[in-house]
């Protein structure tokens, strides 16, 4: 039996636009995937990784160095037990508190990047929380730092406000007041590095201080703009809007 040529080249356009319409959600969902990708990346772009001590800005809070002589005069039984257990002298670092470091860039046109303890937001396209910190739990001894930091994830800082505060999020039944060291350096190890440092006294629960400065067109500290401490509210306001 032989075949019809024109009934086989009809089954061939059949069959082919049999595969074209199957392969077509693939193809369509393809595209989908692309532009999402995109997207995400002009959200959040991505910014090459920079070794910490390359950082043009690093900021640390360390508490509570008027811990010891506090201590001295009226010691917490409960920290004096696990000192005398372990035959360990006391340090700063044996603080209870829960201080919270926060950092805060504004770009010219009023965007802002946010970070903070919240695990979601330790991170945005310039800042990086580096290091989070609970305060002491009074079991090891040999931990005697409470620090926190944040650094930034470019070797030159763009022009904008940047806010940093210290948050006493949780006394943990530590006498009050938690001092805390704020020490803020801009282009680190450069000949226009510029370096800050406060002791700042957190009085209260939820109490938050910090500071503020301009960066100009060159990655540069602009003269004069450095506040000094004050009531600032990055970790109880800036998350939700940067103002």
């Amino acid at each position: 039996m032989t075949r019809n040529p024109r009934h086989q080249s009809q089954q061939r356009q059949d069959e082919a636009s049999n595969i074209a319409t199957a392969d077509l959600p693939w193809a369509v969902m393809g595209a989908l995937a692309l532009v999402l990708v995109v997207l995400l990346l002009l959200v959040n772009p991505v910014t090459p990784p920079v070794e910490p001590d390359d950082s043009a800005l690093y900021i640390t809070a360390e508490w509570d160095p008027s811990l010891p002589r506090r201590h001295r005069e009226n010691p917490l039984p409960e920290r004096q037990a696990a000192l005398k257990r372990d035959g360990a002298i006391i340090q700063p670092g044996h603080s209870y508190a829960d201080v919270d470091l926060w950092a805060v860039y504004m770009d010219p046109t009023g965007e802002c990047q946010v970070v903070g303890y919240p695990t979601h937001i330790r991170q945005s396209a310039l800042l990086r929380l580096d290091q989070d910190d609970r305060g002491w739990e009074g079991k090891n001894t040999q931990e005697n730092l409470n620090l926190e930091s944040v650094s930034a994830r470019t070797v030159t800082l763009p022009r904008g406000r940047y806010m940093v505060s210290v948050h006493l999020y949780n006394t943990n039944e530590e006498r009050l007041p938690v001092m805390t060291a704020l020490r803020v350096t801009i282009n680190r190890d450069r000949p226009n590095q510029r370096s800050f440092s406060w002791e700042i006294p957190l009085e209260e629960p939820r109490q938050e201080l910090g500071v503020s400065f301009q960066i100009d067109d060159d990655g540069n500290l602009v003269d004069g703009s450095m506040t000094e401490p004050q009531a600032l509210r990055l970790a109880t306001g800036a998350r939700y809007n940067c103002n």
